[in-house]
């Protein structure tokens, strides 16, 4: 299985920001050719998820290892997906996740919904206390729990805010239409607040521009504290409310989006962006204010209410460099390298030989009555001050001869490598995020 973050850092300890930095900063990582975009946004909102509220001081969840057993998709959220190592190793468990998968009866080509609301996601994760948005189904004639399938669990704890079938309702007239008394198999049920962790609502914008909301209107959301009347649970007052804040939105596979695209957030509401963004699931040219789409968001549970982030963080920020400038940065590399590896840069001294350096001759003269002198060209000037007959043309039969000798090698080693060198050039400069086109 791939390289687990839990086995190289201690996720309750001090290195648990370590942790988040590489849950929310590591996609996995995959060929073009492997991408499987509904699964690999699962993942990513899975990684997402874990940095929110199961690192740090926080008790273990009793839950998540039976879980993990059964749920391969689970585990290999886990990965490092870091170094060379380390994605050899998480695309090797990739695979292992397909087979299994495929021996559970899911497909890993599946849309994100497909596989997030799964029988097998929604048993062992969805359905889980934390992921709950409703607590036990209450017979109101019984008063006594009934028996609730995961499945079940799971999709009442999904708030629907669907503004093509309710033009116009408020997030909070969303959240609030889950509890209350509801008419199951003919029985009267009571559905109370369960408070969970993280919230998950399925939102259809409308394609009506005057009313369909904008990404600040879905920021944030809460659950309300309700107390209901012991004899008539139909009455209910409302004491208070939990506060949650966005922490990862997918753009849902349809008829005009053939993939779907994923983007997380920090507690701040700042948006994250990754070590690397995978243009297969990556995408900075969509946003929940589009006319059409359909959105799967998830909200985690903060502190206080009042602690909502305040700050206006845009929808998108853009990364400093895309994936493809990286790319072009490493060809950039490869080929100074390249040049350097060349026999003349191997070769090149930054100081000639002793041996090489001619010798000036030795002149003899007066200044203020003390003798000067210079040496003469390998020779020693006689005290008589008369010196021997110098050849102009020694040293430059030397440097032509050098010339031709440094020529004549160039020319072998161009013609034993071929054109190899020659052809090169240095690639382009960086580009930059490019330009947006409407999806």
């Amino acid at each position: 299985m791939t390289d687990d973050i839990r086995n190289r850092y201690n996720i309750r300890g001090p290195q648990a920001d370590i942790v988040a930095a590489i849950l929310e900063g590591r996609p996995p990582q995959f060929s073009s050719r492997d991408a499987r975009p509904g699964f690999d946004c699962l993942i990513v909102v899975l990684r997402r998820i874990f940095s929110h509220f199961m690192l740090g001081p926080v008790p273990a969840i009793d839950w998540l290892a039976d879980s993990e057993k059964e749920n391969p998709i689970l585990r290999y959220a886990w990965g490092l997906f870091g170094d060379e190592t380390e994605v050899e190793s998480a695309n090797r468990a990739r695979h292992q996740v397909f087979d299994e998968l495929h021996s559970k009866g899911l497909d890993n080509h599946g849309s994100f919904e497909e596989l997030c609301n799964s029988s097998l996601m929604n048993k062992t994760f969805w359905s889980q206390s934390e992921f709950r948005l409703t607590g036990y189904h209450v017979d109101i004639d019984t008063r006594k729990p009934v028996e609730v399938s995961h499945d079940e669990l799971a999709d009442t704890s999904l708030v629907k805010l669907n503004h093509v079938d309710h033009p116009g309702q408020r997030l909070h007239e969303a959240v609030n239409g889950s509890f209350g008394v509801k008419t199951k198999n003919e029985k009267k049920l009571l559905l109370q607040p369960h408070n969970p962790r993280i919230v998950r609502l399925m939102y259809t914008p409308s394609p009506d521009d005057t009313i369909r909301f904008g990404y600040d209107m879905l920021r944030h959301l809460e659950v309300p504290i309700i107390e209901f009347h012991p004899n008539d649970p139909e009455f209910s007052a409302i004491k208070g409310s939990i506060g949650y804040s966005l922490l990862a939105v997918v753009r849902l596979r349809d008829e005009q989006h053939p993939t779907e695209f994923v983007r997380t957030y920090g507690d701040r509401g700042e948006n994250l962006i990754g070590e690397r963004e995978p243009p297969s699931i990556v995408d900075n040219c969509w946003s929940i204010n589009d006319q059409h789409g359909k959105y799967m968001m998830f909200y985690g549970v903060v502190a206080d209410v009042h602690d909502l982030p305040n700050a206006q963080f845009p929808e998108v920020s853009l990364p400093s460099i895309t994936e493809d400038d990286v790319k072009m940065m490493k060809r950039m590399e490869c080929y100074l390298d390249s040049l350097l590896d060349e026999d003349d840069h191997q070769n090149l001294q930054l100081t000639p030989p002793p041996s090489s350096i001619p010798k000036l001759p030795l002149t003899e003269g007066s200044q203020d009555g003390q003798r000067t002198g210079s040496v003469d060209a390998g020779r020693t000037v006689p005290s008589g001050g008369q010196s021997e007959p110098q050849n102009p043309d020694i040293s430059g039969d030397i440097h032509d001869k050098a010339n031709n000798a440094n020529n004549s090698n160039r020319k072998r080693r161009r013609e034993a490598q071929g054109d190899g060198v020659n052809d090169r050039q240095p690639p382009g400069p960086p580009q930059g995020p490019g330009s947006c086109t409407t999806s």
